[in-house]
């Protein structure tokens, strides 16, 4: 490997970790946005991402990134679909927080490495290492021992990886070909019209957070600060996002699925010791079974990384290495 491959590696590791430990801290931000619908919150992340990206290319002179991104019909049909998925993601993750349930929320994230595993096999039709296999079983397990113990599916857990592997997805497919703020714009743009329909919908009702301010006796003051939180969110939206976006031509989806494990554990830290969440026996349970998987993962991305390594060397020194008496896949 080159230095200045080693170079854009190393950067992509740093540039990673540091989204998703913004992504670890959103809890912190948004429970300051609860008095607002959670779809409505999304609302406004949307729009005001939106702005923030279209400002950047215009300040950065890129704007004939986004031109040329929107004459490839196939990464704006790609794209599109990838901003319904994080939509999606983010309305069921504001109201996991919103609603007390950030533990929920991380445990999602906790389990986003084994559904996006899970869905390589599925959908790529990739090989399943015994490391991998013994992981989604794991996975599967631990959802079974929180439906039994705590007599309810948790559909915060499950829903917010699936998304969020979907989505993972999508954008790994546009990734060489589509610059990522440009990519961001066009996902962002998708879902502010569906969006648009909905606030306005809220505000015809007096349900919206203007309107919920007034009833209870609050001012122009508490409008002022809740509007620039709202405007802010995007803002916090639009700068780990893009990050990931970066990263996702850098990074292959195993590794960005193994460096997303510090968001979910701050998640978890502020939903069990900062927000006092309730956190049963069986969720203990649950979360310890799915950290019996990630460390399955872990192994196996090792195991194949060293394969790896070892044909790669084996190459540049033209001979090919004895890889038969291996029982495991190389990672896709």
């Amino acid at each position: 490997m080159s230095e200045q491959a080693r170079q854009i590696d190393k950067t992509g590791y740093l540039v990673g970790i540091a989204a998703y430990v913004i992504w670890g801290m959103f809890p912190l931000y948004f429970i300051w946005l609860a008095q607002a619908d959670a779809v409505e919150i999304v609302f406004y992340r949307a729009l005001w991402g939106l702005a923030a990206v279209i400002v950047f290319l215009a300040c950065t002179h890129k704007m004939g990134n986004l031109r040329s991104t929107l004459h490839n019909r196939r990464a704006v049909g790609t794209l599109i679909i990838a901003g319904f998925l994080v939509c999606a993601n983010w309305t069921i993750y504001v109201y996991a927080v919103n609603s007390g349930r950030t533990v929920d929320a991380a445990l999602g994230y906790f389990i986003n490495p084994i559904m996006t595993v899970a869905l390589g096999i599925v959908v790529l039709r990739e090989k399943v290492s015994k490391l991998q296999a013994a992981a989604i079983f794991c996975g599967i397990a631990s959802i079974v021992v929180m439906v039994v113990g705590m007599g309810y599916l948790p559909w915060i857990a499950i829903a917010l990886p699936l998304c969020f592997a979907f989505y993972s997805l999508a954008k790994k497919q546009v990734a060489a070909s589509t610059p990522p703020v440009a990519g961001m714009v066009i996902e962002t743009a998708a879902i502010v019209p569906p969006l648009a329909v909905y606030e306005f919908y809220l505000t015809s009702q007096g349900k919206d957070v203007v309107s919920k301010i007034l009833s209870g006796g609050g001012g122009t003051r508490e409008i002022v600060i809740m509007m620039a939180l709202l405007a802010g969110s995007g803002i916090v939206t639009i700068v780990p996002q893009t990050m990931f976006a970066w990263v996702s031509t850098r990074l292959p989806l195993g590794v960005l699925g193994m460096i997303q494990y510090f968001s979910p554990v701050m998640q978890l830290i502020i939903g069990v010791f900062i927000f006092h969440e309730h956190m049963p026996l069986a969720r203990w349970l649950g979360t310890a079974i799915v950290w019996v998987a990630l460390m399955f993962l872990t192994a196996d991305m090792l195991v194949s990384s060293r394969r790896t390594n070892r044909i790669l060397a084996a190459g540049t020194k033209g001979t090919a290495p004895d890889t038969h008496g291996g029982k495991g896949n190389l990672a896709h």
